[in-house]
């Protein structure tokens, strides 16, 4: 097992949890949520309407925008060591004297083979206590998901100048999901174990019988290993602008174009030979990849007061969509999503305290759902020196519902990094469900 999951882990680069800008924020977006604050410029990867909401103007560019890894994990305690168990177990190969049996000893033969029989159906008996269970948890709960996302050197890239009456913002950035999880004959069926041997309340007549007919004592399982996984690739373009004007605050507007290249793919393999397993792995991935391409467009609105910024974005108002290969698990495109934002400033900006929340539920590459809500305080450094800091809580709404404390640090008012941990435990005790991080870099000219 330990084979399959390093093999696993290579396979997922290329595909690989929850992606940004759509399933895992970026950068300090982490642990702000996704409002248009003027303390990261990775908000604008957010809302649309956030760069002519911004109140520093001129270039401003991330020199390693955000980086992001992920990992998540279903909700069954020991399961990957139940799991090494279940591969690493052998049963007995149980060997017969029927039918060369020796003249004058045919008696003494067949009550062997059927003690013999009678030794198999007790550790099958066992094999089937210990692992039907497990299969049956590990079909409903048990999965593990992999992830990274990155943003292209430089990206995103926001110029706000007068000549152009608002906002430019260009991003590239990739991202992608993996998705193990264990079924049995058919996806959305749990695994079993299974064997020919007869019933154990059979006579040791009957169980002479069986064996006369030609039987030999089998356990096979129908457990099958399956990967799903995605590769999202962005490339957008947004226009913000300053709407309306009033003494009481500013209406900016914004739209973002994207073009989307997708490449999505899945493997399905028997755990009963774990080298053969290892190499459909590597081979299928590939022959199974389907790839394709789609528009999508956001389109967001800011209200900004000295004090306050109310706002809201409609993701993916088109719903882009993809193919998909036969049998994969993901719905193949990217539903539409509203989110509500709102943040609270001190006069110099230093403070800010923000709230988040999707009013409605979408589903990430491999099916499942995230709505999410955020809370964060945060405060921002003027000094090269002293960092600035930011804490706050998340919790997906949809889906398995997983909540996350988060925090993040800036230091020398550029280097950014940002940990969310799960307070879900995987284990019952210690071992968060999730966890994820970023890294990033932005300047401002």
């Amino acid at each position: 097992m330990k084979r399959i999951s390093s093999a696993l882990l290579v396979t997922l680069l290329p595909f690989s949890a929850l992606a940004a800008p759509h399933f895992h924020p970026s950068g300090p977006n982490l642990t702000f949520g996704d409002i248009s604050n003027p303390q990261t410029i990775m908000s604008t990867t957010a809302n649309p309407a956030a760069g002519a909401a911004a109140e520093k103007r001129g270039l401003r560019f991330g020199l390693l925008g955000s980086v992001g890894f992920a990992i998540e994990v279903g909700n069954v305690e020991d399961m990957m060591d139940k799991l090494d168990d279940f591969m690493d177990y052998e049963f007995k190969d149980y060997e017969l004297n029927f039918p060369n049996y020796t003249p004058g000893l045919e008696l003494i033969q067949a009550q062997q083979d059927v003690n013999t029989v009678r030794e198999a159906l007790a550790d099958y008996e066992y094999l089937e206590g210990e692992f039907n269970s497990f299969l049956a948890d590990a079909h409903e709960k048990g999965y593990v998901k992999f992830g990274f996302s990155a943003h292209a050197p430089l990206m995103p890239v926001i110029a706000t100048f007068d000549t152009l009456r608002g906002s430019l913002t260009f991003d590239a950035n990739f991202s992608g999901q993996g998705k193990m999880f264990v079924h049995g004959d058919t996806i959305g069926t749990p695994a079993q174990i299974t064997s020919n041997l007869p019933d154990s309340g059979m006579t040791d007549e009957q169980i002479a019988t069986w064996i006369a007919a030609g039987n030999t004592p089998e356990v096979d399982t129908n457990a099958n290993l399956s990967i799903h996984g995605g590769m999202l690739r962005e490339l957008g373009v947004a226009y913000s602008a300053r709407a309306y004007e009033h003494e009481k605050g500013l209406l900016y507007v914004g739209g973002r174009l994207k073009h989307y290249n997708a490449e999505l793919s899945y493997v399905s393999v028997s755990t009963k030979d774990e080298d053969d397993a290892i190499d459909a792995i590597r081979d299928n991935m590939d022959a199974n990849l389907v790839e394709s391409t789609s528009l999508g467009l956001d389109v967001g609105v800011i209200w900004a007061a000295e004090n306050y910024r109310v706002g809201a974005t409609l993701v993916n108002f088109n719903e882009p969509s993809f193919d998909t290969p036969d049998g994969y698990i993901g719905k193949g495109k990217l539903e539409r999503q509203i989110r509500t934002e709102g943040a609270l400033y001190t006069a110099s900006r230093n403070w800010v305290l923000g709230a988040g929340l999707d009013l409605n539920s979408a589903a990430d590459l491999v099916g499942d759902d995230y709505q999410w809500m955020t809370l964060s305080a945060a405060y921002a450094t003027q000094s090269w020196w002293i960092p600035g800091f930011r804490v706050g809580y998340r919790q997906n709404l949809a889906g398995e519902e997983l909540s996350f404390l988060t925090s993040g640090v800036t230091l020398f008012k550029a280097l950014n990094l940002d940990l969310a941990y799960s307070l879900d435990s995987a284990d019952g005790d210690s071992v968060p469900r999730a966890m994820m991080f970023n890294l990033g870099l932005e300047v401002t000219f």
